[in-house]
């Protein structure tokens, strides 16, 4: 009796310590956990065994994610904010100075209020297309089309469009067998146009910029290159990202909605294709894509 006593003792004894040990950091964590709504910047600690700590490094991840979430949700109010205003400011300012003031009511004035209503209408198809793109409920329609030929009808295009302010798009056909590849025709233009948008933003002072076809392993690859002023290393994941602004010093004032690189992303993820940038400091910027041939 006095062992079974003994016994019994020593088990409700150790029973509380270790409840205590066991409890006392998830109850922490808990309590620290109550006040991760008001402050994202809360770091947990799990102080005692590993599935504590398991627990509190758990929570530390989440409150990081939902922190660049939160961040994402900001900018995105913040610079749609500012895109819709400064056309929206512009229409309504030129419109009542035509209405009011004798001999402003001309084409000039006209074709400004037309730009500025477009620049609204893109930004605003570039938003719907990221939504689109990231909701997962896109469906792509690919076919077979000769990437070649896609590429010498666009950049005979382009060209028109910006020869006025110098600049030159120069396309190199390296591929020796057919230039067939299988994808959604539509959203690859997008991808291709958006590349050269940036890559015209962003390349030297020779205004050029150089689309090169070459094959590869993986299909046909396209690389699109500028002759700027590169992306340093600890930018190369960020442009991705939507809004994410460069901090590159030689950007010209091109209109854009921040979005092009972000729904290029969403787009060759959706058709599984190899992208990527390779970009030396001082020396320009590669971004490239390869698209899966065509097979019968």
């Amino acid at each position: 009796m006095v062992i079974n006593g003994f016994v019994i003792i020593f088990s409700i004894a150790l029973a509380s310590v270790l409840t205590k040990y066991i409890t006392k950091p998830i109850v922490k964590i808990a309590d620290e956990s109550k006040f991760l709504a008001d402050s994202l910047d809360r770091t947990f600690t799990g102080q005692g065994y590993e599935e504590a700590q398991y627990l509190a490094d758990s929570l530390n991840y989440a409150a990081a994610q939902i922190g660049k979430v939160e961040k994402l949700r900001r900018e995105l109010v913040a610079n749609i904010s500012h895109d819709l205003r400064t056309p929206l400011t512009l229409i309504s300012g030129y419109a009542q100075m035509m209405r009011d003031l004798p001999g402003e009511d001309n084409e000039e004035n006209l074709q400004i209020v037309i730009d500025e209503a477009d620049r609204l209408q893109s930004l605003v198809s570039e938003v719907l297309d990221m939504s689109k793109l990231q909701s997962g409920n896109e469906q792509l329609n690919p076919s077979a089309f000769d990437i070649s030929a896609e590429l010498r009808d666009f950049t005979c295009r382009y060209n028109k469009l910006v020869e006025k302010d110098g600049f030159e798009i120069i396309l190199t056909d390296l591929c020796r067998s057919d230039t067939v590849v299988y994808a959604d025709i539509t959203r690859i233009r997008q991808v291709v146009y958006n590349l050269v948008n940036n890559a015209v933003s962003f390349t030297g002072e020779d205004k050029k910029v150089y689309i090169e076809l070459s094959e590869d392993p993986s299909g046909i690859r396209v690389d699109i290159r500028d002759t700027g002023s590169g992306i340093g290393k600890d930018e190369l994941e960020e442009i991705w990202e939507r809004y994410y602004k460069s901090n590159s010093h030689h950007k010209r004032n091109r209109r854009g909605s921040g979005l092009g690189l972000s729904i290029v992303r969403e787009i060759l993820e959706l058709h599984k294709a190899p992208f990527g940038v390779n970009s030396t400091e001082g020396k320009g910027s590669d971004f490239y894509f390869v698209l899966p041939k065509h097979t019968d």
